[in-house]
C-alpha cells in the first residue's frame, strides 16, 4: 500500500502550507497565462485547428443548446441537424456542466478560450494537490503540475478541439488524490470528493473517459490493495464513489442511457471500428522525439493513428525523472507505479496486443468505444507523478548521481548522432531512400490521414524535422547531464533541472498550439442566402454539416454524432445505398425520393474550389394529413415497400402498429400546417372532416 512520507525531511511545516498553496497557485496561473494570454481577452481567435472538432461539431453545440438556455429553455431535443435528435440526452450536449455556463455570459469564441485554459490550470492544480499530499516537496509538487499540464496526451487535445475531453481528463487526479485518502484512513469524508469528480467527469460530456476513469483508477487500487490493511473499508469506499456519483449525476445519465439505447451505438461496435485510433506503437518514440513523425504546424502529421492520440511526450528531461523515481523512490513506486503505468500502455496500444481482443469480447463496455490511444493520458498522470518523485529524490539527496549523468549525456550523444545522420541524409534536393521507405511503409497500413500525394511533396520536410527534434530532445539531455554533473557542487541544480523540464513541456505546448479566425466560422453569404430564401424546408450542407445549428436552420445530416437515431441513420443510409447505420454516410445520390420525405430543398457543396447551390423541387411539407395507411413490420420490409414505384408516401403511409382510430381512406384527405415551432415543441393546426393520420416529416425517437 502506498502511504504518505512522514519523514520530516520531506515535509513541508503545516505553518508554511498554506502560503506554498497560494505559491504554486500563482506559478500555475502565472503558466497558464502566458500561453494563452494572446487569446483571453479576444474573441477573434479562436483556440485550436480551424478543421477539427470544435470548429465544426462543439461551437456549433454550444451556441445552440446556450443560446436556448439564455431563452430559459433547457433543450431536450435538438432539431437542426439529423432530421433532429435528443440533445438534452447526448453526453456531448454538456449542459450541467458548471464550466461551460461561461457560454451563457461570454461570446462563444471567448468562452471556448476561457473554458479551454481553465482546464488546462485545473488539470495541474489536482496533480499538484495529488503530488502535495503524497508528500513530495512543493517545487516537484509544481513540475509533476506543469508536465501533465503542457505533455504530449493532454495539450494535443486542444490542437483537436476535444473540449469534451479535455473537460473530462482533469477530474482523473483528484480520483486519485481521493483514492489515495481512503487507503490512508484520512475519512470518509474523502468519498465526497471523489463523487464530485466523477459527477463532473459525466457532467463533463465524454462518457469514454468516465469509463477509462473506472478501469484506470481500478488498476491503481488493485496494485494498492495487495498488502493493505483496511481492504473492505477501501472497497465500500470505491463503491460510495461509484454508486454515489452516478446517483449525483443521474440527471444527466439516464437521459443518457435512453438516447443511446436507440442510437448508432445501441448494439456496440465492431471489432474492426472499436480497433481503429490504438496507439501505433512506433509512436513510443514520441517519449523522446515527440515531432517525429511531424508536428502540423511546419509538416502534416504523417504517422498512424491521430497526433493528438498518439503521443507520450512527457518532456525527455520528465522521462529521465520518471526512470529515475523508479529507481530511487522506494519500493511502492516499483510495485504500484511503474506496473501501473506499463499496463495503461499497453492498453493504450489496443488492437497491437491480444489483450485487447479479450477486453472487447470479455469486459462489459469496452466494446462501446473506439480510441484505445486515450490510455497513453491516463498513464502520463501516474508519470508525472514518477516525475515528481524522481525531482523529490534529487531535492533531498543533491550530488550523488554521477553516473546517472554519464549514462544521460550517452544518450545525448547517441541522439545526436542521429539528428545527423538525419540531417546529413537531407542536404540534396531529395530525402534519404531507407528514410522514403519508412514513411510509405507506415502510410501503406492505410492508418493515416495524409493523402498519398502530399507523401512525394513532404517526406523530405518530414526527414528534417525528425532531425530537429532528435537534436532538440539531444540538447536538452545535454543541459540536464550537465546540471546533474554539477550537482555535487551546487544545491541549486535541482531547482534549475526541474526549471528545465517545466521549460520543455511547455516550449513544446507552445509550439503545438493553433488558432483559427473566428470569422470562418460560418460559411460566407449563407446567413444570407436564408433570409432571402426564407421557409420550413431542409438542407444538406456539404461545407459546414453542423451550420444549421448556428445559423437556426434545419440540416437533413449533420457532423459525426454516435448518439444520433439508429432509425433514421438507417433510412439515409438506405437511400445511398449503405445496408447498416453509419455515421458516415456517402451521399451519393442527392435526389434519391427517400430525401424528399425529409424536405430537402437545397444542396450545398463545393467544386473547384467556387461554393455553389443547388435547388430541389419535390420536398414534402413539415406536416400533411394522409388517408391510407399500411401496416409493415421489419426494416427490410419497410425499405422494400417504400421501394416500390407505385408508392406514394403523401397519400399512404407505412405503419408498424394500426391506429387507435380508423381513418377513411376514401375521404379527402384533411389539411395541417405548423404554426409554431421550438426547439421541443410543435403547434400545428389541423382542420379534416373525419380521421386521418397526421404525418411529420421529421426524425422520430422513443421517448423523445
Amino acid at each position: 500500500m502506498v502511504q504518505r512520507r512522514t519523514d520530516p525531511k520531506s515535509e513541508v511545516s503545516r505553518s508554511k502550507s498554506r502560503w506554498w498553496l497560494i505559491l504554486s497557485t500563482a506559478v500555475l496561473l502565472l503558466l497558464t497565462f502566458l500561453m494563452f494570454a494572446d487569446v483571453l481577452f479576444s474573441s477573434s481567435r479562436i483556440l485550436s485547428h480551424g478543421y477539427c472538432d470544435l470548429r465544426y461539431q462543439f461551437l456549433p453545440w454550444r451556441d445552440f443548446g446556450f443560446r436556448e438556455l439564455r431563452h430559459g429553455h433547457l433543450a431536450l431535443w435538438n432539431p437542426h441537424v439529423y432530421g433532429g435528435e435528443p440533445f438534452l440526452g447526448n453526453f456531448q450536449s454538456a449542459l450541467f456542466y458548471p464550466f461551460n455556463w461561461v457560454y451563457l455570459v461570454l461570446p462563444l469564441g471567448l468562452a471556448t478560450n476561457w473554458y479551454i485554459a481553465a482546464h488546462v490550470f485545473l488539470g495541474g492544480f489536482f496533480t499538484w494537490l495529488w503530488t502535495w499530499r503524497r508528500g513530495l516537496h512543493p517545487v516537484a509538487c509544481l513540475m509533476a503540475a506543469a508536465v501533465l499540464m503542457f505533455c504530449g496526451p493532454s495539450f494535443w487535445h486542444i490542437f483537436a478541439g476535444h473540449v469534451t475531453n479535455l473537460g473530462a481528463m482533469i477530474w482523473f487526479p483528484l480520483v486519485l488524490l481521493s483514492i489515495d485518502e481512503l487507503f490512508a484512513s484520512a475519512g470518509w469524508g474523502w468519498c465526497l470528493i471523489g463523487m464530485f469528480a466523477l459527477v463532473m467527469q459525466i457532467f463533463a460530456g465524454n462518457p469514454q473517459y468516465v469509463y477509462y476513469t473506472v478501469l484506470a483508477a481500478g488498476i491503481y487500487s488493485g496494485f494498492q490493495l495487495f498488502g493493505a490493511k483496511r481492504k473492505a473499508a477501501v472497497l465500500a469506499g470505491w463503491a460510495c464513489i461509484l454508486v454515489g456519483g452516478a446517483m449525483l449525476a443521474a440527471v444527466q445519465l439516464l437521459p443518457g442511457w435512453e438516447a443511446s439505447r436507440d442510437s448508432v451505438r445501441s448494439s456496440g461496435l465492431s471489432y474492426a471500428d472499436a480497433a481503429m485510433v490504438s496507439f501505433p506503437p512506433e509512436n513510443l518514440l514520441t517519449l523522446v522525439a515527440p515531432t517525429f513523425f511531424g508536428d502540423n504546424a511546419h509538416a502534416a502529421y504523417w504517422g498512424r493513428s491521430y497526433i493528438w492520440e498518439a503521443s507520450l511526450f512527457v518532456g525527455v528531461a520528465g522521462l529521465i525523472l520518471v526512470i529515475y523515481g523508479v529507481v530511487r523512490g522506494g519500493r511502492p513506486m516499483r510495485r504500484i507505479y511503474l506496473p501501473t503505468v506499463l499496463l495503461l500502455v499497453v492498453l493504450s496500444l489496443g488492437d497491437h496486443t491480444p489483450l485487447f481482443r479479450l477486453l472487447y469480447y470479455g469486459l462489459p463496455g469496452f466494446g462501446n468505444f473506439r480510441g484505445t490511444a486515450k490510455f497513453a493520458y491516463f498513464a502520463a498522470v501516474f508519470m508525472a507523478m514518477l516525475a515528481g518523485t524522481g525531482m523529490e529524490q534529487l531535492i533531498r539527496r543533491p550530488g550523488g548521481e554521477r553516473r546517472m549523468a554519464a549514462i544521460i549525456l550517452a544518450v545525448a550523444v547517441l541522439l545526436g548522432i542521429g539528428s545527423a545522420v538525419l540531417h546529413w541524409e537531407a542536404r540534396g534536393d531529395g530525402p534519404a531512400i531507407w528514410w522514403a521507405g519508412i514513411v510509405r511503409s507506415v502510410v501503406s497500413t492505410n492508418e493515416t490521414y495524409v493523402r498519398p500525394e502530399t507523401v512525394e511533396q513532404a517526406v523530405l520536410v518530414w526527414q528534417r524535422l525528425a532531425a530537429v527534434s532528435l537534436a532538440v530532445s539531444a540538447g536538452t539531455l545535454l543541459a540536464l547531464g550537465a546540471l546533474l554533473a554539477m550537482a555535487r557542487r551546487f544545491r541549486w541544480t535541482p531547482y534549475a533541472i526541474a526549471a528545465l523540464a517545466v521549460a520543455e513541456v511547455f516550449a513544446f505546448a507552445a509550439n503545438s498550439r493553433d488558432t483559427f479566425d473566428m470569422a470562418t466560422f460560418e460559411t460566407p453569404g449563407l446567413r444570407d442566402f436564408f433570409d432571402a430564401h426564407p421557409g420550413d424546408y431542409r438542407i444538406l450542407n456539404f461545407l459546414r454539416p453542423n451550420e444549421a445549428m448556428v445559423l437556426r436552420a434545419y440540416d437533413l445530416w449533420g457532423a459525426y454524432d454516435p448518439m444520433m437515431p439508429l432509425r433514421y441513420a438507417e433510412f439515409v443510409g438506405h437511400s445511398q445505398g449503405q445496408t447498416k447505420a453509419d455515421p458516415y454516410v456517402q451521399f451519393r445520390d442527392v435526389h434519391h425520393r427517400f430525401l424528399d420525405m425529409l424536405r430537402l430543398r437545397y444542396v450545398f457543396f463545393q467544386t473547384h474550389g467556387e461554393q455553389k447551390v443547388e435547388r430541389r423541387t419535390d420536398a414534402f411539407p413539415h406536416v400533411l394529413v394522409v388517408q391510407d395507411y399500411r401496416v409493415v413490420r421489419g426494416r427490410d420490409a419497410i425499405f422494400a415497400a417504400m421501394e416500390k414505384p407505385d408508392f406514394d408516401a403523401r397519400k399512404t403511409v407505412l405503419l408498424e402498429e394500426p391506429p387507435e382510430v380508423e381513418p377513411d381512406g376514401a375521404a379527402a384527405p384533411g389539411t395541417a400546417e405548423v404554426v409554431d415551432a421550438s426547439a421541443d415543441c410543435l403547434t400545428i393546426k389541423a382542420s379534416l372532416k373525419t380521421a386521418g393520420v397526421l404525418l411529420i416529416t421529421d426524425a422520430w425517437n422513443k421517448g423523445w
